[in-house]
């Protein structure tokens, strides 16, 4: 058969589709497991190696490399003065 399988119950859903997609919904969230490995939560994408891809678009694996590298000089600190603006 080509239909899905639904669980039904109130707001809840729980469909399996011949594609191989399983989606979960209630009132409040959304969780799509995708054929190809991914989720999709309320917007939000986890790919296959772990990484989190936010609802607008930010690539937490990209962020948290850019955090790691971020720096701040320190030249006059000791003396109170005003460290550099990030780079």
């Amino acid at each position: 058969s080509t239909e899905n399988v639904e669980l039904k119950w109130g707001d809840k859903l729980i469909s399996l589709k011949p594609s191989g997609e399983i989606q979960i919904t209630n009132s409040s969230a959304n969780i799509t497991l995708n054929p190809d490995g991914t989720i999709k939560a309320n917007g939000a994408t986890i790919t296959t190696d772990g990484n989190v891809i936010t609802a607008n678009g930010t690539n937490l694996d990209d962020f948290y490399a850019d955090y790691l590298a971020h720096t701040h000089k320190q030249t006059g600190h000791e003396s109170g003065q005003e460290t550099d603006p990030p780079t």
